[in-house]
């Protein structure tokens, strides 16, 4: 697990990083996290649709919750 979050740039040296700060707001297993921190990269209608797909697609998260507290 450390060596994942050292390779997805959320730990550094035993700290959290900046990239692990952000990851932890987030309410998701932490790759997918990492997919929406890049994501804010994007045009606003691309990361709408990026997140759309994470929730119901990847969570499978039909009532729409997760989707409302992101």
């Amino acid at each position: 697990a450390i060596e994942l979050c050292e390779k997805m740039g959320c730990l550094e040296n035993s700290s959290l990083t900046k990239i692990g700060k952000q990851i932890s707001r987030y309410p998701l297993d932490a790759r997918l996290s990492r997919v929406l921190i890049e994501g804010e990269k994007l045009t606003s209608e691309a990361r709408k649709k990026l997140l759309r797909f994470i929730v119901y697609e990847i969570e499978g998260d039909k009532s729409g919750s997760l989707y409302q507290r992101l």
